[in-house]
């Protein structure tokens, strides 16, 4: 692993910051721009960036609890300790998500038009920042004997990159929605959402199947992250239906 990507005096840039810290930002300014497109308000695009971000910051912490929640049954005077709690994708999701309806549908905005323009950059960006995940050596798999499997620093032996496969399927779903997208109307004269839906379904497919390979607690027999992407599955049902009604 590559934990420390740069060292400053006594500051350490770390990896896992650095790799996220750039796929959020990619995320932010293609966000705003394809918002624009759409003939989206600027300012607007702008301040539902930021609501999401939050939303997602908050989602990740409070999701850590419960991925480690064995840990903080054993420990309940660490709950306070936020720092602690980790970081899990599938309910940053979630939580970008609800804040930004929260925050758009007050504003009078079409749900569907902004799922649109969120779907290409979203699996760009959790690709990049995957990357972060497997040079710091967290979100490992569980052991394996296969010839790609990874030695983790710490771990008794080798594990399945499931931060690798996260890459490779969040870029797989990006370069395939990116290219569909020269197929179908522009975002400023789309009347249905048609991106969005199989972005869910193929995320929701992605990680439902992944974290199964996934080292750590279960609830029900799924991981946090699997129940998150099982209301991804239920949402693209949805909103396919929505399509069908409106074709």
């Amino acid at each position: 692993m590559h934990r420390v990507l740069l060292r400053v005096g006594p500051f350490e840039v770390l990896s896992y910051s650095v790799f996220w810290s750039l796929a959020l930002l990619a995320w932010a300014l293609w966000y705003r721009r394809r918002a624009v497109l759409a003939g989206k308000d600027p300012v607007l695009a702008s301040r539902a960036a930021a609501v999401a971000m939050a939303g997602a910051f908050l989602g990740a912490k409070v999701g850590g609890y419960f991925e480690y929640w064995s840990y903080f049954l054993a420990h309940p005077d660490r709950i306070w300790r936020v720092w602690e709690s980790g970081m899990v994708s599938g309910t940053a999701i979630l939580g970008g998500a609800l804040a930004s309806i929260w925050y758009l549908r007050r504003r009078g905005e079409d749900m569907w038009a902004w799922g649109e323009i969120v779907s290409v950059p979203t699996p760009f960006m959790l690709s990049l920042g995957r990357i972060g995940c497997f040079l710091n050596g967290c979100c490992y798999g569980v052991r394996c004997d296969l010839p790609w499997c990874v030695v983790f620093p710490g771990l008794p032996g080798a594990r399945h990159p499931t931060q690798l496969y996260y890459v490779l399927g969040n870029g797989l779903i990006f370069l395939l929605l990116f290219a569909l997208e020269r197929r179908i109307p522009p975002l400023a004269r789309r009347e249905r959402p048609l991106l969005f839906p199989l972005f869910l379904l193929l995320y929701g497919l992605m990680r439902l199947s992944v974290d199964f390979l996934r080292e750590g607690d279960r609830i029900l027999g799924l991981r946090v992250a699997q129940w998150t992407a099982l209301v991804a599955l239920g949402v693209a049902l949805y909103a396919r239906k929505r399509v069908r009604l409106k074709a």
